[in-house]
């Protein structure tokens, strides 16, 4: 076992899963520090990529998700994506939780987040008047996505 390998294993017991991130980030806090200048937006997301283990940071790389972060920001989106992801009122865990004001919100299947994960693209891509499949993502690809 190399050296990597031994100092990665504290950390995933940390955090519980298989991964873990090492930076001062979370999606929460982006959000709570986040102003309207995307350019700051997307040098902390990014600084929040980087602190990833290895094994993310190879998912990361292969869906090029920094350069469609980077695409999101240029558009003047990304806030807007992050602020979907951390809102109290979307349930995205596979359990069932109940909302700042007590109704009961389903849990999230994979398909389902397959599908959230379609309907953030389409909908920015019309907001931005983009072509239909211009930003085409492969079920496989998705179904990858939504197990992390």
């Amino acid at each position: 076992m190399q050296a990597t390998e031994l100092d990665d294993e504290p950390l995933k017991a940390a955090s519980g899963y298989v991964f873990y991130n090492t930076s001062k980030w979370t999606l929460k806090s982006l959000f709570n520090t986040a102003t309207n200048n995307q350019q700051i937006l997307l040098a902390n997301f990014e600084e929040y990529l980087l602190g990833f283990s290895d094994n993310v940071k190879e998912i990361i790389e292969c869906f090029n998700l920094k350069s469609q972060i980077r695409h999101m920001a240029s558009k003047q989106v990304l806030l807007d994506v992050v602020e979907k992801f951390v809102s109290p009122y979307i349930n995205l865990t596979h359990e069932t939780v109940e909302d700042p004001d007590g109704n009961k919100m389903p849990a999230l299947t994979n398909l389902g987040m397959g599908y959230v994960f379609e309907e953030l693209i389409r909908k920015f891509n019309e907001e931005n008047n983009e072509e239909a499949g211009e930003h085409f993502t492969p079920r496989e690809v998705i179904e990858l996505m939504t197990h992390l």
